[in-house]
């Protein structure tokens, strides 16, 4: 695969419909101008990736040192979380893999670079950001209101519960059971229709087996956070966190936590008059998105 490609596969993975990712005036270009200087890139392969999980660790101080001209990273952090935080990992993993990788030479002659051959190329890097709390302080549970939806925030607290680890999909693979065409569909948050109908031209058919083999799913988990008590009497609130990969499994209850996440919000359940639980499209209950948890706290 030439340079080239390499970028649009993973342009195509962080960002499906990304127009003019490498243009100049982008922050994604921007910020891989940053890390693919030589210093900054060591840094990250010696510092910040987790080659066994596909991850790439920062603090808030770490991007704010490395921030492009003009750009302030905790706003983005902030304002524009999944965005910002995709076009932060899409960089890195451009300067990463396509910038700082050379062949390795046969003479076995050292040419400065490190071979990152290992880093993944087909799935993205999972960023985690830790330290929001350094620069904005902590945020309680009480704060978090409507206006606070898909912002970043900082928590802490004690964990009250845990639910088993499960699959969630993230792409779902299908063959129409008619031609035997391949197709996959991606899941947002672990949610997704089967196709409509198939996709080659001429076939018209509507049926689809499941293609368990090339589907994609990650390690999931829930976990509830209970903030520290006021002492003013009232009973301490709670939260739900949203657990993924390599975030699974790192705390049990009884366990003072830290996280770090984006604040989002889902369709309340509610009880219907058959006695079974409905979404209720008009309310919805907030919940955290986890980018980086600190067990043990």
């Amino acid at each position: 695969m030439s340079p080239r490609e390499l970028e649009q596969t993973l342009a195509g993975l962080y960002f499906p419909q990304l127009p003019g990712f490498d243009s100049p005036e982008s922050l994604i270009f921007r910020w891989r101008q940053k890390f693919k200087s030589a210093g900054i890139s060591r840094c990250l392969l010696a510092n910040h990736l987790r080659r066994d999980a596909g991850e790439l660790i920062f603090t808030v101080e770490d991007l704010v040192r490395w921030q492009p001209d003009g750009v302030d990273a905790v706003a983005i952090l902030h304002s524009r979380s999944t965005e910002g935080i995709a076009e932060i990992g899409l960089a890195a993993h451009l300067a990463l893999v396509v910038d700082h990788s050379v062949p390795v030479s046969v003479d076995g002659a050292d040419d400065g670079k490190e071979p990152v051959g290992d880093i993944p190329q087909h799935r993205c890097l999972e960023v985690r950001v830790t330290g929001f709390e350094a620069v904005r302080g902590f945020t309680t549970i009480g704060e978090l209101r409507s206006e606070a939806i898909d912002t970043f925030v900082a928590l802490k607290g004690t964990c009250t519960r845990v639910t088993p680890i499960k699959p969630r999909a993230i792409s779902l693979a299908f063959v129409c059971v008619k031609c035997g065409h391949f197709q996959a569909v991606a899941a947002t948050d672990g949610r997704m229709d089967a196709p409509a109908k198939c996709s080659r031209s001429g076939c018209r058919s509507r049926t689809f087996a499941l293609d368990r083999e090339h589907s994609v799913t990650e390690d999931w988990q829930r976990m509830r956070v209970q903030e520290e008590p006021s002492g003013d009497g009232f009973m301490p609130k709670c939260i739900d966190c949203e657990l993924t990969r390599g975030l699974v499994d790192a705390c049990v209850p009884g366990d003072a936590v830290v996280i770090n996440g984006v604040v989002r919000a889902a369709p309340a359940g509610t009880m219907g008059a058959e006695g079974r639980l409905t979404h209720n499209k008009a309310l919805y209950v907030l919940y955290i998105e986890a980018v980086s948890e600190i067990g043990r706290a």
